[in-house]
């Protein structure tokens, strides 16, 4: 009985925190890291400081398995970016409605802006508008993960929702 009192005693003081996340994969962390910076053919002689730099870094941001797997499964800087820990670049930011988005075409920032107005139009049911407005931050969110030039065609179709949205909120007399 005396024996397992002691055991319950000693268990008591034990450390009780709640165990850490299984940690990242550190040194293919930074391989990939080293990758998004220098690209795949640079030398060794090239790589290896770099390597050792984003390993340490990793280590020192405690990344959890899952935050590196996303850092190793990203293909592009937008997708590296929307980790949780990205290391490499700015994580994404969210922007606010109405506020434009930088790297953005400014016809697409007008497009969200009118299409966040849209969402408010007073002659649509509410369940449209709610609808609209769920699509919109969706929109938003993606999109402020953007960065780099956007092809012509992509302002091209951001002037044309544009005018569609427009020629809409005319028809249900929403200004």
């Amino acid at each position: 009985m005396r024996l397992l009192l002691a055991f319950a005693v000693l268990g008591c003081g034990r450390d009780q925190r709640t165990p850490k996340a299984p940690g990242a994969d550190c040194a293919l962390v930074a391989e990939t890291l080293t990758s998004f910076e220098l690209g795949n053919y640079a030398s060794l002689e090239e790589r290896a400081p770099k390597v050792d730099a984003w390993r340490a870094r990793c280590e020192a941001e405690e990344l959890t398995k899952v935050e590196g797997q996303c850092v190793i499964d990203a293909r592009t800087t937008d997708e590296l970016r929307m980790c949780g820990k990205p290391l490499m670049f700015a994580p994404y930011v969210p922007t606010k409605e109405g506020e434009p988005i930088a790297g953005l075409p400014p016809a697409c920032s007008d497009y969200l802006v009118t299409l966040e107005k849209y969402a408010r139009c007073r002659g649509l049911p509410p369940e449209t508008r709610q609808s609209i407005a769920t699509t919109v931050a969706t929109m938003r969110k993606n999109w402020s993960g953007l960065s780099g030039p956007m092809p012509q065609a992509v302002t091209d179709a951001c002037v044309q929702g544009h005018d569609a949205v427009a020629q809409a909120m005319v028809s249900f007399n929403c200004f």
